[in-house]
């Protein structure tokens, strides 16, 4: 291998995507999309659909971060159409929740509520702390909009505050999934009228 790579334009394509990140996170949008555009291009090319999908969801998780819920509603959904979830079921789980968040965001909460149905048992499968916060987080957000705002988080899932092995301070979530998921995050969200 030399100095200059492999020569593999995917390879190179995941590059960029660190790089776009990275211009994102420094709110240096247009070099950002810049770059992904660059990756689609790639991806198309070598018939990388999966490769597509991560620069759309980072696009649309940048353009979200730029202040334009809709363009990232409809990136998100591009990407996720495009992945593979078995591969990258982390990166399923964040665009999810990403586009949920804009979805509530927006007012769309039946839609919202939908999608966060359809994810949840991704989220628990993912089993993480801070996937389970982020869930817990955008359920109450989204119950907070709607009105319906009930603490039953001894049924589903609780945040702890305890202190490891190193002494440090750890917020944490242990999962309590109900026996039935579905009927009680309905429920407990009150969206009957999203059914």
């Amino acid at each position: 291998m030399s100095a200059l790579g492999t020569g593999d334009p995917v390879e190179k394509a995941q590059v960029l995507l660190l790089k776009a990140s990275l211009r994102g996170n420094q709110q240096r949008f247009r070099e950002a999309f810049t770059l992904l555009d660059r990756v689609i291009g790639t991806g198309r090319r070598c018939d990388d659909s999966h490769l597509c999908g991560k620069a759309l969801i980072m696009r649309g998780f940048l353009l979200g971060l730029a202040n334009d819920p809709e363009s990232a509603i409809r990136h998100l959904q591009d990407g996720l159409e495009k992945l593979d979830p078995a591969a990258d079921p982390r990166l399923v789980i964040v665009a999810q929740h990403n586009l949920t968040l804009y979805l509530a965001e927006g007012g769309r909460y039946c839609e919202a509520l939908r999608l966060l149905e359809s994810a949840r048992p991704l989220y628990y499968q993912i089993g993480d702390p801070m996937s389970l916060l982020r869930l817990r987080w955008v359920e109450g957000k989204i119950a907070s909009a709607l009105g319906t705002y009930r603490d039953q988080s001894h049924r589903r899932q609780k945040a702890v505050l305890r202190s490891p092995a190193r002494n440090s301070p750890t917020l944490y979530a242990e999962p309590c999934a109900p026996t039935d998921a579905r009927a009680s995050a309905w429920s407990w969200l009150g969206s009957s009228a999203c059914r």
